[in-house]
C-alpha cells in the first residue's frame, strides 16, 4: 500500500476508533510492529473467550497479523502518523505496551487518568540492554522474574525516581515457545545452526559473521536471521553480506521475523548479546554458542545498581564462550556445546530463579487487567 493509500486507510481507522471510544473505554493493546502480537496473544485470547471481554487494539504495522483476527471483541486499527495525538487522549483504562521510553520521544502518556502498562518482550535484565530512563512513565509494569523487581526497585532507590506498581507475570512468549518445540513432529536437524546476533554495534554481522561461516565445517547449514532492527537502520550493510553468500547452499537467511523455522529445528543458536539465547536455553534447552562481541550497553551507568545483570550471569555458566580471534576452533566448541550444554537440572534451577508463573502467566495478567477494571 503507497503513502496516500496507507493515509487514507489510517484516517478511516482514526474514525472508527473514536466511534469504538464511545462505547468500548476497557483496554487497549498498542503494538509498534506485527511482531509484537506474539507477547500479547494468550492474554487477547483469555480476556476475549474466556470473560468476553472487548479491547482495541492499535497498531503501526499495516500488515500486522491482528487484521487475521476474526472476533466480535477485538477491535483493531492502523494508527502510525497521527499515533502522538491519539495517545495523548486515550481515555480507556489501561493501556498496555511492550515499547519503552514512553514519554521522551513523540508518544507521550495521556493526558486523561490511564493505566500504563508495561510488557516486557524479552527476559533480559533491564537495566543494561535499555536505556536508564526507559520505563519512567509507566505506572506499572508486568516483570518477568525476580531479576525485574530487583533492579527496577533498586533503581527507583537510586536515582529516586517514582515507585511503580510491579506484578509478578512471567513471560507469555517463553510459555507458548516451549509447547511449540515441545509439541513438534520433526527432531532438530543436527547439522543446522542458527546463527541469530543483536543490532548494536559491534554484532556479529559487523565484526565476525565471515570468519564463522568459513571456520564451520561444511556439514552444517547455516540460517542467518538478522535482527529487524539491523534490517531496518543498516539495510545496506545487510544486503552487502547477503551478496556475499549468494549462490551457497549451506548458508540460508531468514528475515520473516515471524518465522519460526530455523528456531525450532535447529539444534544449536550462535549468538552475541541478543535475548534470543536466554528462549533458546530456557524455552526449549538447546545450547547456546556466545561469541565475546562489544557489550550490547544501552545504559552506560548500569553498574551504579550493583546488580549483575540476568544475561551476564547465565552467559558466564555458560560452557561455550568464542572470544574474537577463536573462531578457527568453532568446530570442537560447537561439539562440546551439544555435549556440555545445560542440564535440565540447571535449566529448571534458572526457570524457577528468574521466570514467574512457568506455563501460567497469561492467566496472571489477565487476573490483574480484570481485578484493576472491576476496582476502578
Amino acid at each position: 500500500m503507497n503513502g496516500l493509500k496507507s493515509l487514507y486507510f489510517e484516517i478511516l481507522n482514526i474514525y472508527r476508533y473514536l466511534f469504538e471510544c464511545k462505547k468500548n473505554n476497557t483496554i487497549i493493546f498498542y503494538s509498534e510492529n506485527r511482531i509484537y502480537y506474539r507477547y500479547y496473544k494468550n492474554i487477547i485470547e483469555i480476556l476475549t473467550q474466556k470473560y468476553k471481554f472487548k479491547i482495541i487494539y492499535i497498531t503501526s504495522d499495516i500488515n500486522d497479523i491482528i487484521f487475521e483476527q476474526k472476533s466480535e471483541f477485538i477491535h483493531c486499527f492502523y494508527i502510525k502518523f497521527f499515533l502522538p495525538i491519539v495517545f495523548l487522549l486515550i481515555k480507556t483504562k489501561i493501556v498496555i505496551m511492550t515499547m519503552t521510553e514512553l514519554d521522551h520521544h513523540h508518544i507521550k502518556r495521556s493526558i486523561n487518568k490511564v493505566n500504563h502498562v508495561y510488557l516486557f518482550h524479552a527476559i533480559n535484565s533491564m537495566h543494561m540492554q535499555y536505556k536508564e530512563n526507559a520505563f519512567d512513565y509507566y505506572d506499572t509494569i508486568f516483570c518477568v522474574g525476580d531479576h525485574h523487581m530487583q533492579e527496577i526497585r533498586k533503581t527507583e532507590v537510586t536515582y529516586n525516581k517514582n515507585k511503580k506498581n510491579l506484578i509478578k507475570i512471567g513471560y507469555s512468549w517463553i510459555d507458548d515457545l516451549n509447547e511449540l518445540y515441545t509439541k513438534k513432529s520433526s527432531n532438530d536437524d543436527n547439522y543446522a545452526i542458527l546463527i541469530a546476533p543483536s543490532w548494536h554495534p559491534g554484532n556479529i554481522l559487523d565484526t565476525c559473521i565471515d570468519s564463522i561461516i568459513k571456520n564451520l565445517d561444511s556439514s552444517y547449514t547455516v540460517t542467518i536471521r538478522p535482527h529487524p532492527e539491523y534490517v531496518k537502520r543498516f539495510k545496506k550493510l545487510y544486503y552487502e553480506i547477503q551478496e556475499r553468500y549468494k549462490g551457497n547452499a549451506k548458508v540460508k537467511f531468514e528475515v520473516d521475523s515471524l518465522s519460526l523455522e530455523s528456531t525450532l529445528n535447529s539444534t544449536l543458536l550462535i549468538t552475541d548479546w541478543s535475548g534470543i539465547a536466554l528462549e533458546f536455553i530456557l524455552g526449549m534447552e538447546k545450547p547456546v554458542i556466545y561469541i565475546n562481541t562489544p557489550k550490547k550497553i544501552a545504559n552506560p551507568n548500569y553498574e551504579n545498581l550493583n546488580i549483575l545483570p540476568l544475561e551476564d550471569k547465565i552467559r558466564n555458566a555458560s560452557r561455550s564462550v568464542i572470544d574474537p580471534g577463536g573462531y578457527y576452533d568453532i568446530n570442537n566448541v560447537v561439539a562440546k556445546a551439544k555435549e556440555y550444554k545445560f542440564t535440565k537440572s540447571e535449566i529448571n534451577n534458572y526457570r524457577n530463579d528468574y521466570i514467574y508463573n512457568w506455563k501460567n502467566s497469561s492467566e496472571k495478567a489477565v487476573e490483574y487487567i480484570i481485578k484493576y477494571y472491576g476496582e476502578e
